[in-house]
C-alpha cells in the first residue's frame, strides 16, 4: 500500500485536486471494466444460446443470427478496448 502511495505522489504530485481527479479516474477505470465484463458475459450467453438453447432448435434463420451476433460482438469487444485505451491515457 506504501509503495501505491508513493507512485501515486510521484505521479500526480501534492495537489489536492488533482488527487482527488486521479481517485475519479480510478473509480471510472474500475466502472468500465467492471461494465466491459458484464457486457462480455452477456454476449457470451446469447451466443451460446443461438449456437445450443432453444433459439437454434425454433427458428428457421439460426445463420442470419449468428452473423448478426458475431458482427456485434466484434464490435463490442473494439469498443471496450478503445475505451480502456481512452481511459488509461488521461
Amino acid at each position: 500500500m506504501q509503495s501505491f502511495g508513493w507512485q501515486t505522489f510521484k505521479r500526480i504530485g501534492a495537489s489536492l485536486t488533482m488527487s482527488r481527479a486521479y481517485r475519479i479516474i480510478l473509480v471510472f477505470s474500475i466502472v468500465i471494466q467492471l461494465s466491459a465484463f458484464f457486457i462480455v458475459a452477456t454476449v457470451s450467453l446469447w451466443i451460446d444460446q443461438i449456437y445450443n438453447g432453444d433459439i437454434a432448435r425454433l427458428t428457421t434463420e439460426s445463420k442470419t443470427f449468428r452473423a448478426i451476433d458475431m458482427y456485434v460482438a466484434s464490435l463490442l469487444d473494439t469498443t471496450c478496448v478503445n475505451v480502456e485505451f481512452a481511459a488509461a491515457r488521461s
